[in-house]
This record gives C-alpha cells, structure tokens and sequence, in this order.
C-alpha cells in the first residue's frame, strides 16, 4: 500500500500548476506576436518611405535634366505660364545659332544667314530669336522665303512678335548681335486637384509625367553680383515676360537657379507616410550672349 501511493503521489501537474502554465505561454506568445508586428509595421512603413524618396526623386530629375539644357538658361511663359507650380522653357532643336541680320518690327519679319541655299527650317517649326539688347520672342514660323545667299527672310504667326528688338546693338561692343535658334518649346504643370504633373511640348497635348504627387513648389533664385541671392515663388518680370537678368531694387540680378520642392505619400499598413524632396537646378550661363527676358508670339 506505502509503494501504491507513492506512485500516485508522483503523478503529473495538478490543474492549477496547468493553468499556471498556460497563461504564462499565452503572455510569451501575445509579447512575441507583438513584437513581430510592431517589427513589421515598422519595416513596412521603412519601405513606404524609401520608395517614395525615390519616387520623389526619379520625378525631380526631370527637371534638373530638361532645365539644365535650357537655351541660355531663361524660363518663359510657353507653353505654361510660369510661376509656382509650372514652368516652360526652350530646347535647342537643331542649330547651335544663326546670324540674324534685320529685325522688321514693321512688317514682323526678320532675316537670318544659314550660310545654305536650303533653309534648315519649316513652316510650323518652333524658333526663338534673342536680339542685341538680350531681349528673346518665341514664335511659330509661318512662311520664308530665300533672298539671296542663303539669307532667309521669316515671317511668324501672329503680329507684332518683334516689337523694339534690334539686330545689332552698336553700343554694347561685346553683343554679338542676334541670333537665331530652331526650338522646342517644353512645359511642367502640376494639378493639385488630380495630385497629377502634367508635361507638354510645343502645340501636343499634355500628358501625365508622374501621378499622385502630394505637392509641388517652385523657387527662382536670382542672384545679385556679389552672391546674396534672392527667391521668389514666380519669376521676375520686365514688360510682363519672365527675366533671367533685370534689376531687383537698385541691383541687378541674374535668374541663377530653379528651387523645386516635392511633396508625395506612401501607403504602409500604418497608414500613408508623408515625404518631402528639394532639388536644386543650376541655369547655364552665358556672360557674351544674356537674355533680359522672354516673351511668347502666337
């Protein structure tokens, strides 16, 4: 009898050392499960963040790629008007400039020398001219016609695109004179309403660039000539067009760089996560040829 209950003294857990038990395992497995989950949040919204960095990014770069190649580096109001949330500028499409010899403001016509007897232009080409005085017209060539010598005379569409524009400017012996550019014209707009940035070229219609963008800001920085620099949230203007080189109070200023801020979310099982990128672009310069400002003929 002494060895029966001796051997059932020594069996297993009693019901309460059971419990016991499996509340402590229950508390383990809650730490562990949380833990886990927290680790995945936290790596989610990691994830969430760095991918819309890059986005943000990749988006910034089209700026910095297409500005920098700007024809010496000035904005303008073709085809968007610039200001805070758009910007348009030139491309050079062929040529690196031809001489123009006349400005006839009256007849709105100029004539340039291609040095060929067959122009390297088309009716419906884009063009831009920059006169001696640093003043720049954007306009769609219409019609020309070959003089002699391979000297072109052209005609735009709509009137008076060259009003007090001088094919040479005999007081100012460092001007080369004016010069004639084959362009394209490219535009950047951003939607708030659709979270959309909008690009176009020329008379194309738009197109999204990039979708669900939170934000976007633009800067000009205009830099005086000893470095303090000044920036706006549009361009500064002379007669109305953007400027690249004005006067800002009593000292002159050169438009020397484009400031864009993004803003874009990303979705995490947290929820979205809000991020921010700034770029700068630096505008290509040019001390023996400076556009004043650039107006648009249509």
């Amino acid at each position: 009898m002494a060895g029966l209950r001796r051997r059932y003294g020594a069996r297993g857990l009693t019901l309460l050392e059971v419990l016991i038990a499996i509340a402590i395992l229950g508390l383990l497995i809650a730490i562990a499960y949380s833990a886990i989950v927290q680790g995945l949040r936290v790596q989610s919204s990691q994830e969430a963040a760095v991918s819309t960095q890059a986005r943000l990014r990749r988006i910034a770069e089209v700026f910095t790629q297409e500005m920098r190649s700007a024809v010496l580096g000035a904005v303008s109001d073709e085809p968007y008007e610039s200001n805070e949330t758009a910007v348009s500028f030139t491309l050079l499409d062929g040529g690196a400039g031809y001489q123009v010899i006349a400005i006839d403001s009256g007849a709105n016509a100029i004539e340039a020398v291609t040095g060929t007897p067959s122009s390297p232009w088309g009716a419906g080409d884009q063009m831009m001219v920059v006169d001696a005085g640093g003043t720049a017209a954007i306009f769609t060539l219409s019609s020309q016609s070959n003089l002699s010598g391979g000297v072109f005379r052209l005609s735009p569409q709509g009137g008076n695109c060259f009003s007090g524009m001088v094919a040479f400017d005999p007081d100012d012996a460092a001007n080369r004179g004016a010069l004639l550019f084959r362009v394209k014209t490219l535009g950047l707009r951003y939607d708030a309403d659709s979270e959309t940035l909008f690009m176009t070229e020329g008379d194309d219609d738009e197109r999204p660039l990039a979708f669900d963008v939170r934000g976007l800001e633009l800067s000009y920085v205009y830099r005086e000539p000893d470095g303090t620099l000044h920036t706006f949230d549009e361009p500064l203007r002379v007669g109305g067009h953007p400027a690249r080189n004005t006067t800002f109070g009593s000292a002159a200023v050169e438009l020397a760089r484009l400031q864009v801020r993004l803003e874009g979310t990303g979705r995490a099982v947290t929820g979205e996560v809000a991020r921010n990128y700034v770029a700068q672009v630096e505008l290509g310069s040019n001390q023996t040829f400076i556009i004043k400002a650039v107006s648009s003929c249509s």
